[in-house]
């Protein structure tokens, strides 16, 4: 805050702004743990190309979550430029997995109560 009581503003926006942005951040990579967990169960479950894409899905996915555990490290150091960039290509991953994630449900049939029971390719 500056002494008018107003928050500091910087070329990433106002302290208030980037700190609920680290919380979002720290929670939601927290909360990307269980769903890690998940997803390996209903990939143990899977056979053939859909295996494989459950793997490089699963791969990118993961590294989305390391890059963005990185992010937070980096943000509490206060080196939030790198937390940025970190976070910045943790979305890239994650949008390249999420695509992975769509082909193995609407292209492989993969889903909560159908693995086992609908063909997968």
């Amino acid at each position: 805050m500056d002494a008018r009581g107003s928050p500091r503003l910087h070329a990433g926006g106002d302290e208030r702004t980037e700190h609920a942005a680290d919380i979002v951040l720290t929670l939601s990579t927290l909360g990307a743990v269980p769903t890690i967990a998940t997803g390996w169960a209903d990939w143990s479950n899977t056979r053939g190309q859909a295996r494989r894409t459950g793997l490089i899905h699963g791969a990118l996915n993961e590294a989305a979550f390391f890059l963005n555990a990185g992010s937070v490290v980096a943000r509490r150091r206060g080196r939030r430029r790198l937390g940025k960039v970190l976070s910045g290509g943790a979305l890239g991953l994650a949008l390249a997995g999420g695509f992975l994630g769509g082909q193995l449900v609407y292209g492989h049939g993969i889903g909560v109560g159908q693995t086992l029971t609908r063909p997968q390719g």
